[in-house]
């Protein structure tokens, strides 16, 4: 559904399973708590999962209120969003 509302190619390669588990994994190489249990994360990724970190790693009722933001698109089949203050989310 969200291909589909982005106007994008939904085949198998559109956050498939394995896709979203890399980008997890992406993500868990900035996390100290997952460092701290001696794991690590994947070593590339792109600036911009830096960036997400560093917005929502304190802040989780903001990465929530995205989350859930996303979630209400997704079933809804709309990119618009209730919530003013998310405004400037263009794309999760």
């Amino acid at each position: 559904k969200l291909a589909t509302i982005l106007g994008v190619s939904g085949d198998g390669q559109f956050r498939n399973p394995n896709g979203v588990y890399m980008k997890v994994m992406n993500f868990r190489r900035f996390d100290p708590a997952f460092a701290a249990a001696g794991k690590s994360g994947l070593s590339h990724g792109g600036r911009e999962e830096e960036l997400v970190w560093l917005e929502f790693a304190q802040a989780p009722g903001l990465l929530r209120a995205v989350a859930t933001a996303i979630r209400a698109a997704i079933v809804g089949e709309t990119l618009h969003t209730a919530q003013p203050n998310l405004d400037y989310i263009e794309e999760a």
